[in-house]
């Protein structure tokens, strides 16, 4: 009788199997996965929906075992069909026994989708239930709204497609998408704590497939909410990514085999998806590097833009990327945390700066290649090289012409970010949809948000350094206020991470907050971003100190209401004068401006553009009102990562 080409575990999962040239010991595939090698020749391969179901049945079957035999207190029993069990991830596929102990807790979360009877489907995640016509809309929103931003994924492939994948893929998407469309987003606080749980399985079982990685570079991206910063999981999810990337063997596209020789199917597909997160990581981790301090994880040879990348990701976000990985050559050029020779660190930078403009010059003469979303990633990589200039005060004597030409420069800079992140440039290009919540600045990644609040806290240190003129302090002023109303406006609700960051700004805005030379909370070792960190440590050590029990009083006006959340806060009715130091004399240049109402969360940017003098805070009367969270700590930026 002839024998069969291959073994049911290889026949089931559609693999090359070797299993006539070893006989009768294993193929190669079960030996080196210790699972047992059957040859059957009247086996069927079952189809994946049936399978699924069959194994949920089983994992049921025995839990409930478990169940039993734990209040017996006997162990765990055997099961062979656990070990001849495996998962297939399509284009990056690892046949994985997943342990017992890890088996209770995926049942808790084990989302599916049910058929209900007629011609429609509902996602199930234990007690949240997503119809199909809700499911849909959010794929939609996700791909018109957050995909450009971050091109992971490939926008052609169905949602049932992904949850039959990756169950985390796909309430990832739903997450990131219900966050702002006003028709589902009831779902987004539910989604908000289901997702941690999911993510708790990557810490018990092995998901390295391209679908995890994915779903752990939109989390890094536009993540879930958090009180405080240091609670932030962004690097956790990008170090996870990098982990998973390298075992796969995506950062050496057309060699994956070598690091999964057995699994790996090489496709022209394959390889695209492989391309595509590596280098979305490498974007992802470059703004994280940039804007936390920390050392950018690229490897060397990352550097280089490759034909093949140029192949797979769309031309402007190649431009973001190629602007994006120049935060490690700074890293490595100007990490100095007490430098000696400060003019000549302050010329390194000069050249650095010069370096980057030249690329840029070269972005500018192709559209493809330039758009706003560009500029802006090159704002903030630009704040990242004079950020180490503004450092060095204490170093290089203020009156250096090369440190009063560096402050004119990121003043520029950093007027235009925020310029850029008050408009709708920075949007999706695909026009307006009727259930576009009234703030677009909430759909930009995190990194986006954060840098407006950098590019803020730069313009109050240049201000506190007073080495720039009195036009441009005037620039400055209206470009603090655009940014700060930017901030309140994309605020959903009290005590949000754009209100927090705003109440940051309003702290320090308050005169004497900011010394010139020598904070009283120095932070050396966090590269470009020691800056702006010591400024927020500024901020809440002096919130710590001297807040007082009071509030601030409330407008004449009824209660604003927040049009998405529902949420009223209370209005300011605050002369506003603006103190600038002008001199040694310590002399104050003072101009005052009435303020009769400010915008609040709910109030559109254009509005407050029309309305710029609407600053909602005195800087030297703000201070004796405590702001709404009366927490010291509750500023939400404390120097943990």
């Amino acid at each position: 009788m002839a024998r069969p080409a291959a073994c049911i575990a290889c026949r089931q999962n559609k693999l090359r199997c070797n299993a006539s040239s070893t006989f009768p010991a294993s193929c190669s595939r079960c030996a080196g996965r210790h699972i047992e090698c059957k040859v059957d020749m009247n086996y069927k391969r079952v189809p994946t929906r049936n399978r699924v179901e069959r194994l949920t049945q089983e994992l049921k079957t025995i839990r409930a075992s478990l169940q039993l035999q734990s209040n017996s207190g006997d162990a765990w029993p055997s099961h062979p069909s656990l070990s001849q069990s495996s998962t297939s991830t399509g284009d990056c596929s690892f046949s994985t026994a997943p342990r017992a102990e890890a088996i209770s807790d995926f049942l808790e979360i084990s989302p599916h989708r049910t058929p209900t009877g007629g011609h429609d489907t509902v996602f199930k995640l234990q007690d949240l239930v997503l119809p199909e016509t809700d499911v849909n809309e959010l794929f939609q929103e996700y791909y018109a709204r957050y995909h450009q931003q971050l091109p992971v994924l490939d926008e052609q492939t169905e949602p049932t497609a992904i949850i039959d994948a990756s169950p985390l893929l796909f309430w990832t998407i739903c997450f990131t998408a219900s966050r702002n469309l006003l028709p589902q987003q009831r779902y987004f606080p539910i989604l908000c704590k289901k997702i941690t749980g999911l993510l708790s399985n990557l810490m018990i079982v092995r998901h390295d497939s391209v679908y995890t990685m994915q779903a752990l570079l939109i989390l890094t991206m536009w993540p879930p909410p958090v009180r405080r910063q240091s609670d932030d999981m962004r690097w956790t999810y990008s170090g996870m990514t990098l982990q998973m990337a390298l075992h796969a063997g995506c950062h050496r596209v057309g060699y994956e085999h070598e690091y999964h020789a057995f699994t790996y199917s090489e496709s022209p597909s394959d390889k695209r998806k492989h391309t595509q997160i590596w280098r979305c990581w490498c974007f992802v981790n470059s703004l994280l590097s940039c804007e936390l301090g920390l050392p950018c994880l690229v490897p060397f040879d990352a550097l280089v833009i490759k034909p093949s990348d140029e192949a797979a990701l769309p031309p402007d976000f190649i431009s973001k990327l190629r602007i994006a990985l120049y935060v490690s050559r700074i890293n490595d050029t100007l990490d100095d945390s007490s430098p000696k020779d400060g003019r000549h660190l302050m010329a390194i930078a000069r050249l650095l700066e010069k370096d980057l403009k030249s690329l840029v010059s070269e972005l500018r003469k192709s559209s493809a290649l330039w758009n706003p979303t560009v500029e802006f990633v090159y704002l903030g990589v630009l704040l990242y090289v004079y950020s180490f200039c503004l450092r060095w005060a204490s170093a290089i004597p203020l009156s250096d012409p090369d440190h009063a030409i560096i402050q004119t420069s990121a003043a520029q800079s950093a007027c235009r970010l925020i310029e850029l992140y008050a408009s709708s440039l920075l949007g999706p290009a695909n026009g307006t949809s009727p259930t576009l919540t009234s703030c677009p600045q909430r759909y930009y990644a995190k990194s986006y948000i954060q840098f407006n609040t950098i590019a803020l806290i730069i313009l109050l240190k240049i201000s506190a350094l007073n080495k720039v003129s009195l036009h441009q302090l005037g620039e400055i002023n209206d470009a603090i206020r655009t940014g700060h109303s930017a901030l309140m406006a994309c605020s959903s609700s009290h005590g949000d991470e754009s209100y927090r960051a705003a109440a940051v700004v309003e702290v320090l805005c308050k005169r004497g907050i900011i010394k010139p030379v020598g904070g009283d909370s120095p932070v050396q070792s966090r590269f470009g971003a020691s800056l702006w960190l010591e400024l927020l440590a500024t901020a809440i050590r002096w919130r710590r100190q001297n807040s007082q029990e009071r509030i601030r009083p409330r407008d004449s006006t009824s209660a604003r209401n927040d049009n998405d959340c529902n949420n009223s806060s209370e209005g300011i009715a605050i002369p506003l004068t603006i103190s600038r130091v002008s001199g040694p004399g310590n002399a104050a240049v003072a101009t005052p401006i009435a303020v009769d109402q400010v915008a609040g969360p709910a109030s559109t940017l254009a509005n407050l553009q029309d309305n710029i003098s609407g600053f909602p805070f005195s800087v030297e009367d703000w201070s004796t009102y405590l702001d709404i969270i009366q927490a010291d700590t509750e500023l939400g930026y404390d120097l943990g990562v």
